[in-house]
């Protein structure tokens, strides 16, 4: 049966310290800063007129230069050659933890991240400040469904179109485990209630989930605060925690990442 596995990337309040925007009804998710790596946020296409570093100067986010570009969903955002396909890489303890449960073709990795609604108004974009204390929120941002896998440490063939990847050009300076998941099909999301985590006009990091979760039962969350309340599942999140916050087979947690790709869903390569 498909593992679904829910993994957190992007900003949070320490790799760039502010939430990605949903903008125009579409979540765009800022890679986090990573020096070196020899992907510019200036370089990265936001819309038809803007730089990602030129949304994120005019929010007020001062760590910017160089990103990891992971997981890379969107062909748009740089130049690509032809043959370019969506990649997640993932490396050291956080591999093992997939690998343990042998993560692999077929399975369904969902992003998500922490986000706030942003306009543009008098020639400038802005965060929204939707109700008092609207700090954003946590939701699903993006899928994965796994074509093949790429074993850096064992000299697996690299794709020509991988080379580029921060994985790659990081494996050097990587311990331990270190692959690439190549994607089948991948995309982000337009943006719908339904994708966000965080319960209404809370903190982020308190989320409600759908009542199946409680059949997957809350040992299964690698969270150290996670309740029932005859409501659904809530999680309520103590520290950065684990990336990988559910690897899980569950036939309505499939049914559940279906539903969202077919009808919310804007694939990689459009």
């Amino acid at each position: 049966m498909t593992l679904v596995i829910l993994s957190r990337k992007g900003f949070d309040g320490k790799a760039g310290g502010k939430p990605s925007p949903v903008y125009e009804g579409r979540f765009r998710s800022f890679p986090i800063p990573f020096a070196n790596s020899g992907v510019f946020y200036r370089d990265m296409k936001f819309n038809k007129t803007h730089s990602y570093l030129d949304v994120m100067m005019d929010l007020g986010i001062t760590q910017y230069s160089e990103c990891h570009l992971d997981p890379d969903l969107h062909k748009e955002v740089l130049i690509r050659d032809s043959d370019w396909e969506p990649i997640f890489g993932q490396s050291g303890g956080q591999e093992t933890s997939l690998q343990k449960e042998r993560v692999g073709e077929g399975d369904i990795f969902l992003f998500f991240g922490w986000f706030k609604h942003v306009s543009f108004s008098d020639g400038r974009f802005q965060y929204e400040q939707r109700f008092s204390g609207d700090d954003g929120f946590h939701a699903i941002y993006g899928y994965l469904e796994v074509g093949e896998t790429v074993d850096l440490r064992q000299g697996d063939r690299i794709p020509s179109y991988a080379k580029q990847h921060p994985h790659v050009l990081e494996s050097s300076r990587r311990t331990g485990s270190n692959r690439l998941y190549i994607a089948k099909r991948a995309g982000t999301f337009r943006f719908n209630q339904e994708l966000v985590l965080t319960r209404d006009e809370k903190t982020r990091s308190c989320w409600r989930l759908p009542p199946f979760f409680e059949s997957i039962g809350i040992d299964k969350f690698r969270q150290k605060t996670t309740r029932t309340d005859g409501e659904g599942l809530c999680v309520n999140f103590t520290g950065r925690g684990s990336q990988e916050l559910l690897i899980e087979k569950h036939p309505d947690l499939v049914d559940w990442s279906e539903r969202f790709i077919k009808l919310y869903g804007i694939p990689s390569k459009i």
